[in-house]
């Protein structure tokens, strides 16, 4: 099994984007796919001994995302809550983790129905045997066209990870990154350092750890670009509080960071 693949869009023009394009919400989850009676991850593997708590009930392949939501509202996911879970191999642990955090089968695409191949239908025809999607646990992603914007600061206000622009006539591009468009919704913040690692003299593709100002726990951040070691090392050694301006698509949880981006020092 093969999956399409997403690129990212930095800067969308939403009006040239909703003449072509339908809308997703972005999920924080596992991409999966549902192979006519097992699901199989990214890696080929077999992982439906893992998810015990779900159970399609579909002739064909259906493309998705397993999530676990978090509560706040009928689409907010939490990936700390799933991560781990395709990887769990004992019987105990994977029958506490369906009970104590269940997850649910998103679906956003069907590849195969009753052993008719899809994947050379226009999108837009694929989503019509999505009314054929049924099972425990198991739900239907919902799609919009048009509105693009608006969708957008919805799902901003919600503190969703943002939206999935794809092309309304294409067909289905397996390992494709051209065709299905991330459009993120990333937050930023200010938060203390507290140490650095460093590669050859300049901080680069290294980490900052700081401390989270709400739940105290150090945390790594990536670094982008070039920073001067000295003058942070100099800093924490005078005793001077150093703070980071931190970019990052949400928070877990636990207070936790998902995907932080080091942008810069921030003079307080």
């Amino acid at each position: 099994m093969e999956f399409e693949l997403c690129g990212e869009l930095e800067d969308p023009n939403f009006n040239i984007l909703d003449k072509s394009m339908i809308y997703e919400v972005k999920y924080d989850g596992i991409r999966i796919a549902w192979f006519r009676d097992r699901f199989i991850n990214r890696n080929q593997n077999d992982v439906t001994k893992q998810f015990p708590e779900i159970h399609p009930e579909f002739n064909g392949v259906l493309d998705g995302e397993i999530v676990v939501f978090n509560g706040e509202n009928g689409f907010k996911t939490d990936f700390e809550l799933i991560q781990g879970r395709s990887q769990s191999i004992k019987e105990d642990l994977i029958e506490m983790n369906a009970k104590m955090k269940p997850a649910t089968f998103v679906v956003f695409d069907v590849l195969e129905y009753n052993g008719e191949d899809l994947r050379t239908k226009p999108l837009i025809e694929r989503k019509k045997y999505l009314e054929f999607v049924k099972g425990e646990r198991v739900q239907v992603a919902p799609w919009y066209v048009g509105e693009g914007k608006k969708l957008f600061e919805w799902a901003k206000e919600l503190g969703l990870e943002g939206l999935i622009a794809k092309p309304l006539d294409a067909t289905y591009h397996p390992n494709s990154r051209n065709y299905w468009m991330k459009i993120k919704n990333r937050a930023e913040g200010v938060f203390k350092i507290l140490s650095y690692k460093t590669t050859k003299g300049k901080l680069h593709g290294g980490f900052v750890i700081f401390v989270d100002t709400k739940t105290k726990r150090p945390q790594n951040v990536a670094v982008q670009g070039l920073i001067d070691r000295d003058t942070i090392r100099r800093l924490l050694e005078e005793g001077r509080e150093v703070y980071a301006e931190v970019e990052f698509l949400q928070r877990t949880s636990s207070g936790r960071l998902r995907m932080p981006t080091f942008k810069g020092i921030k003079k307080v």
